[in-house]
């Protein structure tokens, strides 16, 4: 089966303000969380991009000049609730992807 991509009518700010206003669009709007998990591929750790704001934009922009999605968000993470509510995390993980 061979399937061609379209490349976008829209641009990401344009799909969705016609997605909430219920207007027809292009295509799906794609929203992953990349955050830590994309951290390594930019060569930080999890506990680096955790920690520092500077590395926290470097992943952010990067990530969304590599895979375009409709939108980036930058939050707490899956251990920053626990976190926040008294729990105490410690990250073992040190690899990096280079």
């Amino acid at each position: 089966m061979n399937q061609v991509i379209k490349p976008d009518e829209m641009t990401p700010r344009e799909r969705m303000e016609a997605f909430s206003a219920g207007k027809e669009i292009d295509r799906i709007p794609c929203s992953p969380f990349l955050g830590e998990a994309c951290a390594p591929l930019f060569g930080h750790t999890i506990k680096e991009h955790n920690f520092s704001k500077e590395v926290i934009i470097d992943v952010a922009i990067r990530s969304f000049e590599t895979f375009r999605p409709d939108s980036i968000g930058v939050g707490p993470g899956l251990q920053g609730i626990p976190e926040a509510m008294g729990s105490e995390f410690k990250f073992r993980t040190i690899w990096k992807i280079n």
